[in-house]
């Protein structure tokens, strides 16, 4: 149970937390796309928040290290391609309106725990676009073309595809 207080009004809201962890792949027995619906409809939660690892596309705006809150999450691995001719059809999910006004304040007050040995300091991002799809990125031609596709993008995720 975690209490969440509301600082205008000096009350306190019981919240119920739940944990899980997934297996790597989304698509896997234990994966995020088998797992997360399952425990959506038994928990019957007010909210999901997947969190994990990204991979910046934008340095400006998501350095090593930093934390990162998406306020909206774009599926980019479904188009149609016929020829050089690319169509989108993945999903762009905002956040609703309360988890936005959360996202926007997600680092007001926090202090990072760990510093890297360079003294670089960890630094909550908000407001970011996370790209969302099956695929472990890891070649530079590959995350240019997302980036050349979704330039508003600030960091992808690579395991939970939407979830």
């Amino acid at each position: 149970i975690v209490y969440f207080g509301n600082v205008r009004d000096n009350k306190h809201e019981e919240v119920k937390v739940s944990v899980m962890k997934c297996s790597m792949g989304s698509s896997t027995t234990g994966g995020s796309l088998v797992v997360v619906p399952k425990a959506v409809r038994i928990l019957r939660p007010k909210a999901v928040f997947s969190v994990g690892f990204c991979a910046s596309l934008n340095e400006k705006k998501a350095e090593l290290g930093d934390v990162v809150v998406c306020s909206k999450l774009i599926t980019y691995a479904s188009i149609k391609q016929e020829g050089d001719m690319v169509e989108e059809r993945g999903v762009k999910v905002p956040l609703n309106r309360d988890l936005a006004t959360l996202a926007r304040h997600i680092g007001d007050g926090w202090k990072p725990p760990v510093k890297y040995s360079t003294g670089q300091k960890v630094k909550p991002r908000r407001g970011g676009v996370f790209l969302s799809g099956p695929e472990v990125i890891n070649d530079r031609k590959r995350r240019d073309a997302l980036i050349k596709r979704y330039p508003e993008a600030t960091a992808v995720e690579m395991e939970g595809e939407g979830n």
